[in-house]
């Protein structure tokens, strides 16, 4: 078993497989790139379970050079190329990477960190043998790493093996419809587990085709790839949804090859997914994963999508929540701690074992989402299990609060976060983004007005900041831990 060869096997050889703006591959093109990626990895001494990390845009090359040292048994680490010199130096060192694989714009930022380095360019490898036969793995064999997000401190490696591209297709096939004559537009980078999950692996062993853009997602960068590929399965997240909204860079005619549209990330607010409807004529179906899983474990049918849902159980997985002392809910409306067993869990964490002991048990994980779900099956996210803040003995969830701020419409976001007054004891702060905003003080009035006019006075903040954006994420979800400190700052 190899994950390169489950995946790439699911299209014909002469299909599409990626569409660039350079130019496409056929699998066949794209399994003859890998084996030259492959054979020239090898070449320099890389082999069965050595790390490499790749500091590389989304092009063909990365894809190549994904699959090739998965077919030599290496371990590919795709960074986040927005990653400082700080922060790639710590993936090589904490994985012990024995190669650095980066493009000449991330060259200074890669020469930070203590691995070797090699430049790949466009035509990386093509004078290397296309003839090489993949390493038979086995079921516990390390196939790539994903590192976290970072919402709440250092990120950590989750490990992913080779049976996980086993099931790679099974979400995209039973709920989102796709098949082998689709075309699936990503606009997440290839680092996260989302893009990784849904196109890298889905995708291709479905044998749809990819398409792949370099650049950075802006909307109109977004919606000029859209309009050059005519993609007819698409997946982002809340942030870029709302902010092609914004732009006015979308309506039904731009969007018209788009028969699916998915959102996954962060909880997706009711009000994106109806203005998108609205604008476009195409309803969103909201799911979740995570970069322990890659493939979603919850997700909404897309010809029965609730909204404000994160959907219902995926085919192939299996849910539950947990209540604080461990027991099992199994009643409709009550709120717990949310874990998922599917086949594409992570093995663990590199090097945390106080950690996997706490998020890891008997295949399941435990993701730290709070979740209930109601008597059709449909299950809602309602925050991070530490998230919740208790004040004056009494929980507060700041989902509850950010959204009563939203409805307002008088900034353009806002996150509540708990943070110890002089007596240590637990206040909230609530930060308030709108950039360039003169009338602090009035905008801060406000917003107290809105609060104490919906909410009871155990869930209305004294203390409401204004500042010019919430810190996120590259995935665009909100750093708590990052307001937390700035808060302990002040």
């Amino acid at each position: 078993m190899n994950a390169a060869d489950l995946v790439l096997a699911g299209g014909r050889p002469d299909a599409l497989a990626l569409r660039t703006r350079d130019g496409d591959l056929t699998f066949g093109e794209l399994s003859a790139y890998a084996n030259r990626f492959g054979n020239a990895l090898a070449a320099q001494g890389i082999g069965k379970g050595d790390r490499i990390v790749f500091l590389l845009d989304d092009r063909p090359a990365l894809y190549a050079a994904f699959f090739g040292a998965l077919r030599i048994g290496a371990v590919p680490l795709v960074l986040n190329t927005r990653w400082n010199a700080e922060q790639v130096g710590f993936a090589a060192d904490d994985s012990s990477a024995k190669l650095i694989l980066a493009e000449a714009t991330y060259e200074e930022t890669a020469r930070a960190a203590s691995a070797p380095i090699e430049i790949v360019g466009a035509n990386a490898h093509a004078d290397v043998s296309d003839s090489l036969s993949s390493l038979a793995m086995q079921p516990d064999d390390m196939a790539f790493w994903i590192y976290t997000s970072g919402t709440t401190g250092s990120p950590k490696a989750a490990i992913h093996t080779h049976p996980m591209a086993s099931i790679a297709d099974k979400t995209m096939r039973d709920v989102h419809g796709v098949s082998a004559g689709d075309t699936v537009f990503v606009t997440s980078k290839t680092f996260f587990a989302f893009a990784i999950g849904h196109a890298l692996l889905g995708a291709l062993k479905i044998g749809a085709s990819v398409v792949l853009d370099p650049t950075w997602p802006s909307p109109e960068g977004v919606a000029e790839t859209v309009a050059a590929f005519r993609p007819t399965v698409f997946y982002s997240v809340p942030t870029l949804y709302r902010a092609m909204l914004n732009a006015g860079v979308v309506d039904t005619e731009s969007f018209a090859s788009v028969r699916r549209c998915v959102s996954a990330g962060e909880r997706l607010p009711e009000q994106i997914q109806a203005r998108w409807h609205d604008v476009t004529g195409t309803a969103i179906a909201e799911g979740i994963g995570t970069s322990e899983t890659v493939f979603m474990f919850l997700c909404n049918p897309s010809h029965d999508i609730r909204p404000g849902s994160a959907g219902r159980i995926t085919p192939g997985s299996a849910v539950r929540l947990e209540s604080d002392d461990g027991t099992v809910i199994d009643k409709p409306g009550e709120t717990g701690v949310l874990w998922t067993r599917l086949n594409s869990v992570a093995a663990g964490y590199w090097n945390q074992p106080k950690t996997n002991a706490a998020a890891f048990s008997d295949g399941w994980f435990r993701t730290g989402d709070l979740f209930r779900f109601d008597a059709d099956g449909y299950w809602f996210h309602e925050g991070r299990a530490d998230d919740l803040l208790k004040i004056s003995g009494q929980w507060i969830n700041p989902i509850e609060i950010e959204a009563c701020v939203a409805r307002s419409g008088l900034c353009e976001e806002s996150a509540l976060i708990g943070s110890p007054d002089s007596d240590g004891l637990e206040r909230p702060i609530l930060y308030v983004a709108q950039s360039g905003h003169h009338d602090i003080g009035g905008l801060e009035d406000s917003v107290r007005a809105t609060l104490e006019a919906e909410m009871p006075p155990h869930k209305c903040p004294r203390d409401i900041r204004v500042i010019d954006a919430l810190p996120r994420t590259a995935t665009g979800k909100i750093q708590r831990f990052r307001l937390r400190e700035l808060a302990a700052r002040s």
